[in-house]
């Protein structure tokens, strides 16, 4: 006896935070930096919050599967075999919500920044995230691929 199986699995993950109408202009006092509807993400050392990721992943999974049983006398003889494909498409990019980094430097004593004692490393990025002193911004802008 034979038996054969085709099958098709196609699901979508969507990786991302959706639109909830946060404005960085006005919730965060920075102009014209990031996309309004998403909140950046935030890193200052410890574990960052918010997340820069825009995209969907695309899981298409095609399945073969082929099985042949016979039966001799009082033994039974089974042979089969199994292909299965993983195929994930991305769609999308890093970045793309826009992210902020606050450094030590905000926070340090710039007159001690020669001395190589235990002010040298004066400053902690969470005191400059505390106090609204970004260090640096970054926005990537999303890959939009079209097929034909």
């Amino acid at each position: 006896m034979n038996h054969f199986t085709v099958g098709f699995l196609r699901y979508q993950n969507p990786d991302g935070v959706p639109d909830r109408g946060f404005d960085p202009e006005k919730e965060l006092g920075l102009k014209g930096t990031l996309l309004k509807g998403w909140f950046p993400a935030v890193n200052y050392g410890l574990s960052g919050i918010g997340t820069n990721q825009l995209k969907h992943l695309y899981h298409t999974v095609p399945t073969v599967v082929d099985s042949f049983s016979k039966v001799v006398r009082s033994h039974t003889f089974k042979f089969g075999g199994e292909y299965r494909k993983a195929m994930a498409n991305f769609f999308g990019g890093n970045g793309a919500y826009g992210g902020l980094n606050f450094g030590s430097a905000q926070t340090a004593l710039p007159y001690l920044s020669g001395d190589s004692g235990i002010y040298s490393v004066v400053g902690s990025p969470f005191a400059s995230f505390l106090l609204g002193q970004v260090g640096s911004a970054y926005m990537n802008s999303p890959v939009h691929m079209s097929y034909r």
